[in-house]
């Protein structure tokens, strides 16, 4: 399975490649909070969404006057709270921290009345009534698409088994081990002010976090609000 992402990550690197030097690209620094879990048709549901936050950067190149790839490693902190009952009279308490390095490959649509990465802010002139046109076009909007891939970093598991309210040996309950290698899929969209950008998405897991043979399918779940600004931009010739 892993051998289909390889080869749509080289699809989408290498058209980021070839694009004219005159292409537009911009880069900055990114940080939000991430709200994560574990699903799965042979998963219980988790109590409540696990908190994290997430750093990076992102690079972002125009493709054309509309949509443009952008390419955001972050760090992640991930995870999952829950509870099951494996027996009537056993409780198995686990609670999971996941740290990845992850790596979106997105498709970013932008819908601006000025189309282009270099669409001029309108700040500072006289006119500012929402009314007219040049006032709205400072805040633009887009939508999201894409794959992420992520690598385990670090994994942090506490298992508390009790059996009539005594705790036990958990092992039997839960001899798993996490997954070195995560995919998901991710939609989303945002606003951009000047070089500002506020950026909700949402991204499912493609496989289980789980490794070996006869493991349950649990996947990530994730919704992620970031904070986005833009360090350097280089003009295109669609905006010029």
């Amino acid at each position: 399975m892993f051998k289909k992402y390889k080869v749509l990550v080289s699809l989408i690197m290498l058209l980021a490649v070839f694009k004219p030097v005159a292409a537009q690209y911009r880069f900055g620094l990114s940080g939000g909070v991430i709200a994560s879990n574990h699903v799965g048709d042979d998963f219980v549901t988790t109590d409540f969404p696990k908190i994290g936050m997430a750093l990076g950067f992102f690079y972002e190149a125009e493709i054309n006057q509309t949509m443009s790839l952008l390419v955001e490693p972050s760090f992640e902190q991930k995870g999952a709270v829950y509870s099951f009952e494996p027996r009537f009279d056993t409780k198995v308490n686990v609670d999971s921290d996941l740290d990845y390095f992850t790596l979106p490959l997105m498709i970013k649509a932008n819908f601006s009345s000025k189309p282009g990465l270099g669409a001029k802010s309108n700040f500072g002139k006289k006119n500012r009534s929402r009314k007219n046109p040049r006032y709205r076009s400072r805040v633009n909007y887009y939508l999201t698409g894409g794959i992420s891939l992520s690598y385990l970093v670090s994994s942090k598991n506490e298992v508390h088994t009790f059996q009539n309210g005594v705790e036990i040996d958990s092992s039997p309950f839960f001899p798993y081990s996490f997954s070195k290698i995560d995919a998901s899929v991710s939609i989303g969209g945002g606003v951009m002010w000047k070089e500002i950008f506020i950026d909700l998405r949402y991204a499912r897991g493609l496989r289980s976090v789980f490794e070996g043979q006869n493991v349950p399918e649990v996947r990530n779940h994730v919704v992620s609000v970031k904070l986005a600004y833009s360090l350097y931009r280089q003009k295109s010739y669609y905006s010029r």
